[in-house]
């Protein structure tokens, strides 16, 4: 054999191994940040009546969700999804917390979120607090929220951080679950 193909076929190989050994972090389904940005840290009044501030949680994944207790539907179909999602990741509240701020916070006491998620039946933070510290947050995260008559109509993305405390991507509460327990497992990882 010529020492040329010799030479080709072990550069093949070699490139071959090369690339079957770089490991391509997998692509997310939901809209990625790029680069990953910074979330903002705050500090609002949790279901407990306490202080809660998000760099509590760094360390682990975070699926951030802005929401209210006397929604009739997506609220409380997008908890669920999220906790179905952490369930199907094989992932604890420990790897990955649901945090769902109120979008309601004359009606969204500790009390009523604490009652929304027993009926939800998810395991989740929920927070709350005055106009006046509930303000930079949805300014931070871009959310709009319009009050209607009976309803309130608000951004509902689900902002997904990483243990490093990074937005990596929004995800869509239609996004199916398989691809939503995918991003948490990613984002874990």
């Amino acid at each position: 054999m010529d020492l040329r193909v010799i030479r080709r076929t072990a550069c093949i190989c070699a490139l071959t191994l090369a690339a079957c050994g770089s490991k391509t972090p997998p692509a997310l389904h939901g809209m990625q940040i790029s680069p990953p940005q910074p979330a903002m840290n705050f500090t609002l009044t949790d279901q407990s009546g306490k202080p809660f501030s998000l760099s509590q949680v760094q360390g682990r994944a975070v699926a951030l969700y802005f929401g209210f207790t006397h929604c009739a539907d997506v609220c409380p179909q997008t908890l669920a999804l999220l906790g179905k999602a952490r369930a199907e990741a094989h992932l604890t509240p420990s790897q990955a917390s649901i945090v769902m701020i109120s979008v309601d916070p004359r009606r969204d006491s500790p009390a009523a979120l604490r009652k929304f998620f027993r009926k939800v039946g998810v395991q989740a933070i929920g927070l709350t607090g005055t106009a006046a510290a509930l303000a930079p947050v949805y300014r931070s995260y871009g959310v709009a929220i319009v009050p209607q008559k009976h309803d309130i109509a608000h951004t509902d993305a689900i902002f997904v951080i990483d243990p490093r405390g990074r937005i990596r991507e929004t995800v869509p509460p239609e996004m199916p679950l398989k691809d939503v327990a995918a991003d948490l497992r990613t984002v874990v990882e």
